[in-house]
């Protein structure tokens, strides 16, 4: 009856492991997928919150354009052609505004001034310009493409708007975008996770790797999906890697895109499973005792259980010897000898 209860009950310890570690295993990927949903929103919150910033930014200056266009002794100078002047005004702003990179005016009458003074090629013609050109359809704030400027290798944003004035005059200003580099160097974490900033065409304009900017995105796999929609949430597998991809468009049309390796985006914290296995094992020995308990409390061989299945192995062990004996398979002495042997083996 003892034997039974005892293979009854190493049974039940194995099936309440095999569950407990069924239940823990079903617990931590449960855990995996919400820590992947929770970070996924968390990622989606940082974009947001840096999209905005940046759009903050380029508003800035949008206001920062506004304001010099409606400036009224710029607009009296204008009306009246006084050259000099006129570069004098957009000179003060670019001295004070260290992020303007040029501050330029342009005419129906082809006349062209810079804040920087510099001479222009003969014949240049600004009403051609994408800047002019845009201004004058939109009637309002125009921005164009982005451009790395070649000599001061700072990323340059364009924004133009019609100036309030006699005749059609149009106020352009390039803008230095490094200083947003700044916020979004914040944002990596090493190799694994970065965001970086494409404008409206696909072309990075600020990346971590620095090799990488000026280079189209519209070769990845993920490019067109980021292209073709404001906002959303992209996996996709490059070098045997799934990568997730959360972006945002902005005011100004680029797209901020946050990078990273899906598994560092569901992977549970050493602790946590550290946790997870101990509240296994502990489960598992509470319940063991608990079983041990209820099995051996009638015959009152809960505290002796494991001396009785000692006392059991020995007069197996004392049986067979004796039988040896007796078949005169082994000398008196020697049956002697053993049998001390054993005794003292299980002896408690």
């Amino acid at each position: 009856m003892r034997g039974r209860k005892l293979v009854l009950c190493l049974t039940l310890i194995i099936i309440i492991f095999t569950s407990n570690l069924l239940i823990g295993t079903i617990s931590y990927k449960v855990m995996e997928e919400r820590v992947y949903g929770s970070r996924i929103d968390d990622i989606n919150a940082l974009v947001e919150q840096v999209a905005n910033r940046i759009d903050d930014k380029i508003v800035e200056k949008k206001n920062l354009l506004e304001s010099i266009s409606n400036n009224e002794d710029l607009i009296y100078y204008i009306e009246n052609k006084d050259r000099n002047n006129i570069i004098n005004s957009l000179r003060s702003y670019k001295k004070i505004y260290e992020e303007i990179e040029e501050l330029y005016l342009g005419n129906e009458d082809k006349d062209m001034y810079l804040s920087s003074g510099d001479p222009l090629p003969e014949g240049y013609d600004p009403t051609g310009r994408v800047w002019y050109k845009g201004a004058l359809v939109e009637r309002d704030t125009f921005y164009e493409d982005t451009y790395i400027d070649i000599i001061g290798s700072n990323i340059i944003h364009t924004i133009s708007i019609p100036m309030k004035t006699k005749g059609t005059n149009i106020i352009g200003m390039d803008i230095k975008l490094n200083n947003m580099e700044d916020i979004l160097r914040h944002i990596q974490n090493g190799e694994t996770s970065y965001m970086f900033l494409v404008d409206g065409n696909g072309k990075i304009l600020i990346h971590p790797n620095k090799e990488v900017i000026g280079r189209d995105i519209l070769k990845e796999e993920f490019a067109h999906e980021v292209m073709d929609s404001d906002a959303a949430v992209v996996s996709y597998v490059f070098n045997d890697e799934n990568k997730i991809v959360v972006y945002r468009t902005l005011k100004s049309g680029f797209k901020l895109v946050f990078m990273a390796r899906e598994q560092d985006l569901s992977n549970v914290d050493k602790e946590t499973f550290i946790i997870i296995i101990g509240s296994i094992i502990l489960v598992t020995i509470l319940l063991c005792t608990i079983l041990i308990k209820f099995l051996f409390k009638d015959n009152n061989d809960y505290g002796t259980f494991i001396n009785d299945h000692k006392d059991d192995k020995l007069k197996v062990k004392l049986e067979k010897l004796k039988t040896y004996r007796l078949n005169n398979a082994i000398t008196e002495e020697e049956y002697n000898r053993k049998r001390a042997s054993i005794i003292d083996e299980y002896e408690i």
